[in-house]
């Protein structure tokens, strides 16, 4: 089972291609450390911005897990600022006005208000992301982002899983996901293998 990553030695070792697309964008992953008025931190944000998505993952009441698409010219001034200077751009991005879409905030004044005529909703209900004290030490990485889909995900006695096989933009955070569909798909299938005494 190759289970090593997109860049998979067992892959090339296999001799199986790949379809690779580099989107020159880079992904900034880093472990925040949130203010303490959080009662229950659970909720997922992310932000659509003019340079790329941004998003914040709970972990636990006092920390989040950031994912930050950039573009690639980008990444090399968010990767050198300080600690202090990085939470200042995370919660710029999160919260300032200089990123706002007014098309897209048009769009959900205008929805908020029909949904309002069919069941009123208290504005107490607005929820606003989480605001960021620090990163924890040594979190901050930056990685490149590209798409990748292996030609064959299966050979004599080998079986690609997640980035080995398939690899994808973290927009949506589906990888992981897809990962795991294939880990339930492998088992269902040596399962039944198993059963009928098959042999791969």
């Amino acid at each position: 089972i190759a289970a090593d990553g997109y860049q998979s030695s067992i892959r090339e070792m296999a001799r199986i291609p790949t379809m690779q697309w580099n989107y020159d964008q880079f992904g900034i992953v880093a472990t925040l450390q949130l203010a303490d008025n959080i009662p229950n931190n659970n909720v997922a944000w992310q932000r659509f911005l003019p340079t790329g998505p941004i998003a914040c993952l709970p972990l636990s009441n006092t920390h989040s897990s950031l994912v930050w698409t950039v573009p690639k010219s980008m990444h090399k001034t968010l990767m050198n600022l300080s600690d202090e200077q990085f939470v200042d751009e995370v919660n710029k991005a999160f919260t300032s006005d200089v990123y706002k879409q007014n098309e897209i905030i048009s769009i959900t004044e205008r929805l908020r208000s029909c949904w309002q005529q069919v069941i009123p909703v208290s504005s107490t209900l607005l929820q606003y992301p989480p605001v960021i004290i620090n990163i924890q030490p040594k979190s901050r990485a930056a990685f490149p982002l590209s798409l990748l889909n292996s030609n064959q995900y299966v050979a004599p006695r080998l079986v690609l899983v997640g980035d080995s096989a398939h690899r994808i933009h973290p927009m949506a955070g589906q990888g992981v996901n897809m990962g795991f569909g294939d880990i339930v798909c492998l088992m269902n299938i040596l399962e039944q293998a198993v059963r009928d005494g098959a042999d791969f």
